[in-house]
C-alpha cells in the first residue's frame, strides 16, 4: 500500500518513498525521524508516522517512542527560540518590529505567542 492516486495517475508518497531509499532514519531510541547535516535527530509528525504505519513499516510502539522524542525536540526547539529571543540586540529588537509594522501597518498590538512578549507596531 507504497501508493496513492494522484490525478488518476498511482504515485508513491514522497514519505513511502523516503523510507524505501533510507532517508527516513530509526534512532538508537526506537524513534524515526530525521537526520539532519549536522547530527540533530527531527523526529516525524504525526502524519508520517500514520502513513508508515499504515504502510506496515513501523508499529504502534515506533509510533509512541517518536511522539515523545517530537515532544523533547519541541521543547528542546522552543527553549533554544526563547534563549534567543532574550538575547536579542535592540537593533535586531527594532528590526523586526519593523517588518510587523511594515506587514500589519502601525498600531496593531503584536503578542509572540511563544515568549509572551507584547509590543504594539
Amino acid at each position: 500500500m507504497n501508493k496513492k492516486k494522484y490525478g488518476g495517475r498511482i504515485k508513491m508518497s514522497s514519505m513511502l518513498e523516503d523510507w524505501d531509499n533510507g532517508l527516513v532514519q530509526i534512532r538508537w531510541d526506537g524513534a524515526v525521524g530525521w537526520v539532519m547535516k549536522n547530527g540533530q535527530f527531527r523526529p516525524l509528525m504525526s502524519d508520517a508516522l500514520a502513513e508508515l504505519k499504515e504502510a506496515g513499516h513501523i508499529d504502534d510502539a515506533t509510533v509512541e517512542r517518536t511522539n515523545v522524542a517530537r515532544d523533547v525536540y519541541t521543547d528542546i526547539t522552543l527553549e533554544a527560540y526563547r534563549k534567543g529571543q532574550a538575547q536579542r540586540t535592540p537593533e535586531e529588537i527594532e528590526e523586526e518590529r519593523a517588518e510587523a509594522r511594515s506587514a500589519m501597518g502601525p498600531g496593531v498590538k503584536m503578542v509572540n505567542i511563544i515568549t509572551g512578549e507584547k509590543y504594539t507596531t
